[in-house]
């Protein structure tokens, strides 16, 4: 709902084309639909020096529902980010997306460098008691190929488990209750030697997987994981809910994290949005603890927000 692996509503917008399914293709095997996307991704101001600033953001997803549509549904996604090319993008740019998943040529023999993420995903819904729950797992990078993938599939992993819950006490009345948890902490094949990374870090291309600075993804995955579970109430007039947050915060990547190291935040908010004719009126309150920020040493802030959304 608010933290997919891949791309949620964390950054801000960017110029981008895209290609897919107005609704659902269906056929003997089942309901297909998918969509194909190219961009142009930039960097914060405060971004360390690289020689090339802007990238190519370019992925797709593909769903499956069963024939009636109805109950469950399964799906794959890919993201890729690349340099912008000195001389523009070119027609030979389309095909990023459906590159190999295994390192080749193009990564491994001086080809153009080059950031991969992708994800399955999956939702099964309870329609008739308002209950739904959904997961995704995804990776960062390639693997050397599929023995490499099959003997280690959690290297550069994260993982989401989520569910939601909504009931009607009367007729204009809805009430939702919802968590999702995700995980990314590094895995103990770090000891290995095997080296990992956060799941949006990446070298040479060192913005991640960012929009000027702000990641693509969920933000509960800055470091190493966390959840958020939420209450909200909808009725004619709008809506109105609490929020609690926590975030994972560990100071390294090690897959066990010290005491001195051990860093966590937790966000309590409540938000409320009005109904206006076509426009809204929305107000946030809310506290932040982080815990160990320095070590030994706890810090907290408020924030309040205020705005609206004109529609005509």
């Amino acid at each position: 709902i608010h933290n997919s692996l891949l791309l949620d509503a964390n950054a801000a917008g960017f110029p981008h084309f895209f290609l897919g399914t107005s609704r659902a293709l269906v056929t003997p095997l089942g309901r297909f639909s998918g969509r194909v996307i190219y961009g142009k991704l930039s960097e914060s101001a405060y971004a360390p020096g690289v020689e090339v600033a802007d990238r190519i953001g370019t992925g797709l997803v593909v769903v499956w529902q069963p024939p009636s549509g109805r109950g469950f549904e399964i799906g794959g996604a890919r993201f890729f980010h690349r340099f912008w090319p000195a001389g523009g993008v070119r027609l030979s740019d389309l095909k990023i997306p459906f590159g190999s998943f295994f390192g080749d040529a193009q990564v491994n023999s001086g080809g153009a460098a080059d950031n991969q993420l992708a994800s399955v995903f999956a939702r099964w819904r309870a329609e008739d008691s308002g209950f739904e729950l959904f997961g995704e797992f995804g990776r960062t990078d390639r693997s050397a190929d599929l023995r490499d993938l099959s003997l280690e599939p959690e290297h550069n992993s994260a993982w989401l488990l989520g569910f939601a819950k909504s009931w009607r006490p009367s007729d204009d009345e809805l009430w939702m209750l919802r968590g999702e948890f995700v995980n990314g902490r590094v895995s103990m094949i770090q000891d290995l030697g095997r080296g990992q990374s956060t799941f949006y870090d990446h070298t040479p291309i060192t913005q991640g997987h960012t929009e000027d600075g702000q990641l693509l993804g969920t933000p509960l995955l800055e470091r190493a994981g966390g959840f958020e579970v939420g209450l909200d109430r909808w009725a004619p007039w709008g809506r109105a809910g609490l929020t609690i947050i926590q975030r994972l915060m560990p100071g390294d990547l090690n897959p066990a994290v010290s005491a001195a190291t051990a860093r966590s935040q937790w966000y309590t908010e409540l938000s409320a949005v009005r109904f206006v004719g076509p426009s809204e009126w929305f107000a946030k309150a809310g506290m932040m603890f982080d815990f160990n920020r320095f070590p030994g040493r706890d810090v907290s802030n408020g924030y309040l927000q205020a705005g609206a959304r004109v529609g005509f």
